[in-house]
């Protein structure tokens, strides 16, 4: 599989476990579960072993991946620093955290946001939204 159907497969298969956890009870262990699934696809490391719970660490290795499998011609090997000076393991991460937010309707404050940068610490937080979301949408 190329690299762009790869990215389409996992796009598709990450919005699936993210639309998982908004159907099925709310616990840490399935959060958890869903979310390590949901990264491994969005950083294209579903097909390694790989793992670690610091998200940073993740995105680092995803791009290193990335970055060894381009032809030193390819133009995508310029990405692994944007024009603020931000790296890309940074943008991951911050894109990462949109997405979430995004699709599960959650709120993520910009101190919090930093604070959790690990998928246990993430799970936590993502489990206690959707069980506050969904207690506040059952009827009184």
């Amino acid at each position: 599989m190329g690299l762009k159907e790869h990215v389409e497969k996992s796009k598709i298969l990450s919005d699936e476990e993210l639309d998982a956890l908004k159907r099925e009870p709310v616990s840490y262990e399935n959060t958890y579960n869903h979310l390590k699934s949901f990264i491994r696809y969005r950083f294209l490391i579903d097909d390694d072993e790989f793992w670690d719970d610091r998200i940073p660490k993740l995105a680092e290795y995803s791009i290193d991946r990335l970055l060894a499998n381009i032809d030193e011609n390819d133009s995508l090997g310029d990405l692994s620093m944007n024009c603020t000076g931000s790296s890309s393991a940074e943008t991951k991460y911050a894109l990462l955290l949109i997405t979430i937010r995004k699709r599960l309707g959650l709120t993520f404050a910009p101190v919090m946001a930093a604070e959790l940068d690990t998928v246990p610490l993430l799970a936590e937080e993502v489990a206690r939204q959707l069980a506050g979301i969904r207690a506040a949408a059952e009827p009184a």
